[in-house]
């Protein structure tokens, strides 16, 4: 039996058309399953679930975290999900975040921006708290609010001087709750 080289050309494009479709699904699938697992009603993020759903979640965290016409909560919780998982691409992200011009005009931006201020204080501690500390000046007093907490979420003992100077300096009461909140928190809590 005679094969014609077309034949094989033809069998070998198919083949090649057919495996793009499949990481596509397979991709979708994670998407899928992690939109579930962020809808749940009493979230908690879990290394362990996402670890499970995903080879990369990081990667599927960050893309999913970045779909606008996604609820602003399971955006939210794709941030928060982020911290499990500190590497250089996710305190780029995170950093990014901090500054970006888009989400500085909604209310979406506004917990976007808060919870991963939140984030990279707890993921990457000392290494992000001048970029933390950069946004005390914020003329929103709920980013400013977010600062403090991310401070204390660092749980650097050595930033309860730095909180106890800005106490005095803040005007607005909710941010000056907490600060209040923070030197209490960093006081507790043994040093990272």
């Amino acid at each position: 039996m005679k094969v014609n080289p077309r034949h094989i050309l033809i069998g070998f494009l198919l083949v090649l058309l057919a495996v793009p479709a499949t990481v596509q699904a397979n991709r979708s699938d994670e998407e899928r399953s992690l939109i579930t697992y962020l809808s749940a009603h009493e979230f908690q993020p879990s290394r362990k679930i996402l670890d499970r759903i995903s080879a990369d979640p990081n990667r599927l965290l960050i893309r999913v975290a970045g779909y606008t016409k996604l609820r602003p909560t399971l955006r939210v919780r794709a941030i928060a999900s982020i911290a499990l998982y500190p590497s250089q691409q996710t305190q780029r992200y995170l950093l990014a975040l901090f500054h970006e011009r888009s989400l500085k005009k909604s209310n979406t931006g506004l917990l976007i921006r808060r919870q991963a201020l939140r984030s990279a204080g707890r993921a990457f501690g000392v290494e992000v708290v001048d970029e933390i500390k950069a946004l005390r000046t914020d003329k929103d007093p709920n980013i400013r609010d977010a600062v403090a907490h991310a401070l204390a979420d660092t749980r650097l003992k050595a930033l309860i001087p730095y909180l106890q100077a800005w106490l005095p300096n803040e005007d607005t009461y909710l941010v000056r709750g907490s600060i209040e909140q923070a030197i209490e928190r960093l006081s507790r809590q043994k040093e990272r």
